[in-house]
This record gives C-alpha cells, structure tokens and sequence, in this order.
C-alpha cells in the first residue's frame, strides 16, 4: 500500500509499454521499499513509469521524495488500505500496462520483459508470475508450501509453464490499462488496511475482468519475484489468523462474485493440492521427523480457513476491518447501535466470566456426587445465563451468525474445557490408556500387544498412529500434552458436520442453531474423550453431512430439487461427483483403519439411505462394506480369531445385548443410580421433543424422511453385540445428531416470515425453549460429571503407578481388583494386566479367600513376580458400580495386608503396591 511516487526512466526498445505501481504504507519497511525501487531501475526492459503510493503515511512520502528526486510522489486520495492506494497508483499510470510490485519484493532482472512477452493476444487480460518467500530467519520446518498464499507468495501446485488461471498474487500481476479502467479498479471492501491480515481483492477484480471482457488471464512463472516473510509472519499465529482471515475474504467475494466463480480454484487446491501435500510432508516425517508438523499444519490452516469462511459476514459492506491508528481523525463518528445490539455479547462476556471465576473455587475433595457438588454457584448461573441468552437470541428476528457461533463454542467450553482445566492429571481411565498406546507406538514403532485389550488396537491402529505423527511432529514428546483437551476439541470437531446436515433440511436459522444446541445438551454418553470412537464419530458424521448434501435421492418429488435437497434447505454450489466420492472414499477408509463399531454403523445408516431411495449412495455403501471387511479379514484376524466365541455368543440377542450396559440399582450406589436416573430423563427427554417436533411437523416432513432413516439407523447394531456392555450408549449417540434436528422442530416447526411473527409468541417460545434447556442442561450435568470421582485421578496416585511400572521387572502380572488406574496400560508389551471385575468367577473365588487366591493368580504370571494394587479411585469405583458387597473391599486389602504372601513395596495416602513375596527372593525396597 503506498503512496505515489512516479520515477521515469529510459526506455529500451520494446512494444509494451509498462506501469509499475508500488505501495507502501509504512517508514518501518523502509530498507525494504528501497529494494524493491532498486530492483526496478535494474530491469532489462524499462518501465515506462514507476508510481510509489504511500498510505496516509506523510514522514514516508517526504523521505520518498528526498531518496528519489526524479519520482513524483504521490498519497493515497482514498480510505486507508491497499486497495484505495492501487486506485491512486492507476489515475497516476500510463502506457499499455500497468504492473505491481509489492514494496517487500524484489523483482528478478528479466521481470517486466517476461510480463511483456505473456501479451500475446488481444485476448490477454493479463499476466502475473512466480512470487518466491524469501523467509528472513529461514523456513520453519513446519510451514508448509502449499500455504505459501499465507506469506503472500506462489504456493505449490500453481502451473509449471504458462497457462491460464483464475486469479494471480498480489505481489506479482499486469493487466492492461484500459481493462482496468473499464473495471474501474479495486473494490475498496477488500484489501489489506496496515497490518490486518485480509486479501482478495485482485482475486476479486481477476475474476470481474474475465466475467466483463471474456479474455483469459496467464500465468508464467519465469516472471519472477522473490517476496521478504519477516519472522512475525512464519510463526504460528500469524498463520492462523491469516488463514482464517483469508477464509472469510473469500466469503466476501463470493458474495460479489458467486460462489461457483469465487472457489472453482479451491475446490482443486483442496481435493488434489492439500492431500498431495499431507502425503509428502508425511512421507518426509520418516526421514525428516520435524517435517511432520507440515502435516498438521496443513489440516490447522485448512480448518481456519474453513472457520473464517463459515463466520463471515453476510454482505460485503461488512468485512471492512475497523479504523486503524491514525484513521480517528479522518473517520466518521460512529452510528450509535440500539441498546439491544448489546444485550446478548455482555450476557455472553458475563456467563463466560461467571465461568472462569467458578474455576478458582473448585475443591476436587469435595467430588461426592461427581464434579457437580464441586461446582460453584458462579458455575451454575454461568450456564443458566449462556441458556437464557441463546434462548432469547435464536428467537429474534435478526441473528448475527458470529453471535450463535460465540454461544455454542462458550457451550462448549463450559460443559467439556472445565475438567481439562480443574485437573492437574488426565481424567479417565482409558484416556491413560490411550495415551499408552500411542506413546509405545512412537517408542517402539508397532502398538503393543501384551494385553487382550490391546490386540484389538493392532488390529485397528489408524487413530493411535495419526496421534502419533502428531506428537512426533510437533515435539511433544507426548500424547498426555493434549490428550486432557479431546472433549471439547472434539464437540468442536463436530460443529460443520452438524451445520451442514441441519441446513441442507432447513433454511430456518432458528431451528438450525436449536437443534445444534439440544445436541449438545444431550451429548451425555462421554465417547467424546481422547479416544478412536470419538475420532471416528466425527469422521462419521463428515460422510453422512457429505452424503445428505451433495448426492442426489434417487428420483426427484414434488418438495425436493434434482438434488435431493429439501426445498426449504440452504442451496450450495454441488462440486463435481467424484470429487465428492473421492473425499468420502478417503473418510470411509480412515472409519474403516480405527474403531469396529463405527463402521457397521456407517453401514447401516447408508444401507437405509439406499433401501428407501433417498440418496444414491449405492457406490459408497459398497465402498463402506468392502473397506470394512476387507480391513477386519486383513488387519483385524488375531483379535477376531481369539474373541470369535464372544461375538458369536452375543450375536442375534439384542435384549441381552441392550441390558448389559443399564445400571444395576440395586447393586449400584445411590449416587449412581440418580445419575443412570438422569441420563435416561435426558435420553428420553430428547426423544420425546422429537417426536413432538415430527408431530407439529406431520404434513411437510416427507423431505426429511433422511433424517428419520437416519435416526433409527444405528438399532440394528444391537443385534449383533453387546459392545463391553455400551451398545445401547452408543446407539443413542449415532441416532442424536438427527433426532435433536426433530426436538427443534418441537419449537420451530415451520419457517418464520419476516413479520409473521408477533412479539408476543416470539417470547412464549424463547420463554418454553429456555426452560426446557436449562431443564436439559441439568440433567446433562449429572448425567456427564456425576462419576468424575472414579475418573479423577490425584497426583499422588499417578505417582504411585507410575512408580510401580518403573520398577516392576518384564513379564509382571499387575492387577487390581477393577482397571480404574492412570496409565493402566502402560508398557502393555512388557506387562500383563488382571482386573477382577473383568472376570467374575475369579473374583468369586477371590472374595471366598482373598490372600489365598490372590496370592496364586500373582504367582502365576511368567516372571513369576506379581503386584497387587489398591487405590482411591479403585475404592470409588467399587463402591460406585456395586462390584462388592459394601466393607468387602476393605477387608479383601486387610486380608492382603496380614498375609505374610504379600508385603507392601510403595504406599502413599491414595495408593498402595503389594509384591507376592512367595514369587520371589530378592529383597525388595519401597517408597512412601
């Protein structure tokens, strides 16, 4: 951005007459503007004119005009921002061409005449070239070239030769000066304005000047300029927020342009480009290890950007950044906002306040009804106040779409972020577990095998070894850095699927926003940890969003386009089919490489799509059954082969198989069973706002006749297995997304006109949709939090079992009387692993003579050591789910205690290790 500064020089012979502009805005850059005019004056082929445009900078324009006496400098006469500064630079240009040239690049010797040489047709608009980075401290090893756009410079997969393209990078492009004239130049809605990070405006007038003239715009990359990335711009933030910025840039010009014309290049750049770039960058990772963050990188900035087009604003006039320093003077006093405008943002800002304030009252000692008693008051009217608000926002007739997004992220956040915050260790027993595995994986190269459990993780590996590039790539020694943050990074995961399903079925932001936060509310299950199950149902949704929104019904009815698509629905631009099929095919088979119930019930959800002909999925169900069986008969036979009989056993009982999982009341602890009492309230709460919302819908529903398939789909899998006792949890789970679409309808089952709604009934249902989700909301806490004292794990306790797999020698059997332990896997190749609850008849003789059986079962492990642990969350455990009798447990560990089999090898106050002195005779030493 610049200020103008003309500098005539000599020409040589040549037939085009050029015009380079160049911008600045800034005497901070100074060293680099003088590159850039110094590497002009050095060209084989003269300009005809050099205009420097500074930006409402006056120091830089004085010193311009002192360093350059023959340029005649001229300021920017529009609004602050790259954009304006180009409009001035061309009232200022002359001859056939007009050029720019960034003030931070340096243009190679033969620039202009590799420009000239690309005008070789009337109906060549333009030519642009090769933007190379000069990147000042040196290319990060993380930062990919694919996203060299983010540093302003040519990323990779960009033509090799000459060729025509949609759109060329600012820092290097020519257009003919009557185009743009004609064009009447930048659009000032875009542009950069100082250092915000924004574009697309030559994206923008490119594609205007194709649409206006018809010509073809070439790219050469022998025009070549190498762009300064100072280190601010190759660090982690700045790549995020310019991601993210480009994002909702190119909002803004497919809201001038289309969208058809707006991403037609970055349909390519993301189905060829990106993937292409994943594989190499994971390819190097087994030479190169830090070249694995590249890889991450990739899917970090793919996702900004993705955000930042999702919240974009709706209309053009909108994605002008703020007034910068400088600009107060000049800028018109703002338009006062109605006192209604801000209601919702501070009642978001004080539930969120509410919330952080609660977190430094939270006594963990306090857990006697799971994390609920330990929760403050603060706590509480935090959520009740984010409940009202949203109630209240959803219902208005104008919604700021960044709003509802700020509210279900702040849900979010609160419901699923508190214990990653609250807890100094990692919550869950099987998120110990999980981290194991992938930490053997990179420590080993192969997931271990020394349990049953984890032969199935062998069989199954592709969550463990994409974790385990991660950790690898990043430097993070360990998946235990971030592994506490996989509930809310999930939900959060969940969010575009969800929006792309509930807008391809309605157009009614109400019940869109609604049916995504009573999905939220109803998300007991806690299959949301760092887990292959919670990895997979995002994956799964993704196919079934992809599925639903792009691929046709087998034939067309009255209320549905040729697409299939409900005609009250949000209309997208449909990319081609195998591109689609092509990205499914990809998320099939990742389903396919991670978990085992995932893909059966992918399977069943499109069989019925299928069956009832409400979508062409034929080619991918069969893509689905292949991937699936194929990968159990290849990769999964060991497990399958050692557990074939408890499958078999189990298959063809789906009332068994459903009543493994529900509490025993009887057995259980009373604070259990009020907590089974509240996730069946919410359960059936859910269902029963969805049939309300299929009710009050009952005569337009056939277009949503998917969506019901797709909420019943997943009961057939409890005829085939009873799943460790959770396939009726995970039922549930499969069919939320689309019942909650239909529990919204309970409160908006038709489409709202502009003034059909009166004030009134506009309050009684935010008032009924407010009580209804503070009810929820309730019931979800006690459903999600109430057994938080078995999943929280002290650090006295995560040192006493890490000191017990420290010591203890390969081939130790280790056992507890249930598996509620941090790192319960652990060194799983070089362990063996007995919990009790997982074997009742051991158990059963366990409890009839507890030092006697204990003591034989240790001894024979194949060392022949053994240990014995009891611990705090094992007590909770115990008593929670009625494994015992109540005062068994403590008299199984007074047995151990007394019995001259066992002696104490480390005890602290939430821990104790036993060794089975009859397995050994060396003389031993503890801690305390």
């Amino acid at each position: 951005m610049s200020d103008g500064v003309t500098v005539v020089m000599e020409r040589t012979d040549t037939s085009v007459a050029v015009t380079v502009i160049v911008c600045s805005y800034t005497l901070r850059r100074w060293s680099l503007l003088e590159r850039a005019i110094t590497s002009l004056e050095d060209q084989t082929v003269a300009p005809e004119r050099v205009v420097l445009v500074t930006d409402h900078c006056a120091p830089l324009e004085r010193r311009a005009r002192e360093r350059f006496p023959d340029v005649t400098v001229v300021s920017n006469t529009g609004g602050r921002g790259l954009s304006e500064a180009r409009n001035t630079g061309l009232a200022h240009a002359g001859g056939d061409v007009v050029a720019f040239l960034d003030d931070d690049a340096v243009a190679a010797p033969g620039w202009i005449a590799a420009l000239c040489a690309g005008y070789t047709g009337e109906d060549v608009l333009g030519v642009g070239g090769q933007v190379d980075p000069d990147f000042e401290a040196g290319r990060p090893p993380w930062f990919p070239p694919e996203f060299d756009w983010v540093v302003g410079c040519s990323h990779s997969g960009l033509p090799g030769a000459p060729a025509p393209v949609r759109n060329f990078v600012g820092a290097n492009m020519s257009f003919r000066r009557d185009v743009l004239d004609d064009l009447g130049g930048f659009r000032s809605e875009l542009g950069r304005v100082g250092t915000v990070p924004v574009g697309c405006e030559e994206t923008e007038l490119c594609i205007r000047a194709v649409e206006r003239n018809g010509g073809r715009l070439v790219y050469d990359p022998g025009a070549r300029v190498r762009h300064t990335v100072p280190p601010e711009r190759a660090s982690w933030s700045y790549f995020r927020r310019r991601c993210f910025s480009e994002g909702r840039s190119k909002a803004v010009v497919a809201s001038l342009r289309g969208s058809d014309r707006a991403l037609s290049d970055e349909r390519g750049y993301v189905l060829r480009t990106l993937p292409r770039g994943v594989v190499d960058a994971l390819r190097d990772a087994i030479r190169r290890p830090g070249r694995s963050g590249a890889a991450v990188a990739i899917a970090a900035g793919l996702g900004a950007t993705t955000a930042g087009y999702l919240t974009a604003p709706a209309t053009a006039a909108e994605a002008r950044p703020g007034p910068q320093p400088g600009d107060l003077a000049a800028a018109p006093a703002p338009t006062p906002r109605p006192w209604r405008a801000w209601v919702h943002p501070v009642a978001l800002l004080a539930a969120l306040l509410c919330w952080a304030s609660s977190l430094r009252a939270v006594n963990l000692a306090h857990m006697n009804l799971g994390l609920v008693s330990a929760l403050p008051t603060t706590y509480w009217l935090g959520l009740v106040l984010l409940t009202v608000s949203f109630a209240a926002l959803v219902c208005e007739r104008r919604t700021p779409r960044w709003l509802l997004v700020a509210h279900v992220v702040a849900l979010i956040a609160m419901l699923h972020a508190t214990p990653a915050v609250l807890y100094p260790t990692l919550r869950y027993a099987w998120t110990w577990k999980h981290v194991g595995v992938v930490d053997s994986l990179l420590r080993s190269g192969h997931v271990a095998t020394g349990t049953n459990e984890l032969a199935i993780y062998k069989g199954w590996p592709g969550f463990f070894a994409l974790n385990a590039v991660l950790t690898g790539g990043t430097g993070a020694g360990s998946a235990a850095s971030y592994a506490a943050w996989g509930p809310p990074i999930f939900n959060l995961l969940l969010l575009p699927p969800l929006l792309v399903i509930f807008q391809t079925f309605s157009a009614d932001r109400r019940r869109v926003w609604t049916a995504v936060w009573l999905f939220y509310l109803g998300s007991w299950v806690g299959q949301d940890y760092f887990s292959p199950q919670a990895y997979d149902f995002v994956l799964y949704l993704t196919v079934i969003a992809l599925c639903l929104r792009w691929l046709p019904a087998v034939e067309s009815r009255s209320r549905v386009d040729v697409a299939g698509i409900p005609s009250g629905g949000v209309q997208l631009d449909r990319p081609p089919r195998r591109q689609v099929l092509l990205i499914m095919a990809l998320l099939v088979l990742a389903i396919a490489s991670t978990h085992q119930l995932t893909p059966v019930a992918l399977i069943s959800a499109l069989a019925l799509l299928w069956v009832f002909r409400a979508r062409r999925c034929g080619a991918v169900l069969v893509l689905a059954i292949v991937c699936t069986v194929g990968w159990a008969a290849l990769f999964g036979r060991s497990f399958l082969d050692q557990n074939m009989h408890s499958i078999l056993a189990s298959f063809g009982q789906p009332f068994g198989n459903s009543e493994a999982g529900l509490v025993n009341a009887s057995a259980a602890s009373r604070t259990q069973a009020l907590v089974a009492q509240a996730d069946r309230f919410l359960s059936a709460a859910l269902w029963m706002l969805g049939l309300v919302g299929l009710w009050r819908r009952r005569g337009s529903v056939r277009p949503e006749l998917p969506l019901m398939l797709l909420a019943f789909a997943p009961l057939p899998i409890v005829v085939a297995n009873n799943y460790g006792g959770e396939i009726l949890f995970r039922v549930y789970m499969f069919g939320l997304p689309f019942v909650a679409f239909f529990a919204a309808a309970a409160f908006f089952p038709s489409a709202a006109r502009s003034r059909s709604v009166s004030p009134v009934r506009a309050l009684r249902t935010a008032t009924a949709l407010g009580l209804t989700c503070t009810v929820l909301l309730g019931a979800f806490v006690f459903a999600y939090y109430g057994k938080e004292q078995a999943n929280y794990f002290t650090p006295t306790q995560v040192r006493a079992t890490n000191w017990l797999y420290d010591h203890a020698p390969d081939g130790s059997l280790i056992a507890g009387i249930t598996g509620d332990l941090p790192w319960g896997y652990r060194n799983g190749d070089r362990f063996a692993f007995e919990f009790l609850d997982e074997d009742p008849p051991e158990l059963a003789r366990v409890r009839r003579d507890p030092a006697g059986e204990l003591g034989r079962l240790l001894a024979s492990s194949a060392s022949g050591r053994g240990y014995l642990v009891f611990a705090r969350s094992i007590d909770v455990d115990v008593h929670m789910r009625g494994v015992l009798n109540p005062g068994e447990l403590e008299r199984i560990e007074r047995a151990v205690a007394g019995s001259p089999t066992f002696r104490i090898l480390y005890s602290n106050r939430d821990a104790t290790v036993y060794e089975v002195v009859a397995s050994t005779a060396r003389t031993s030493t503890g801690g305390s």
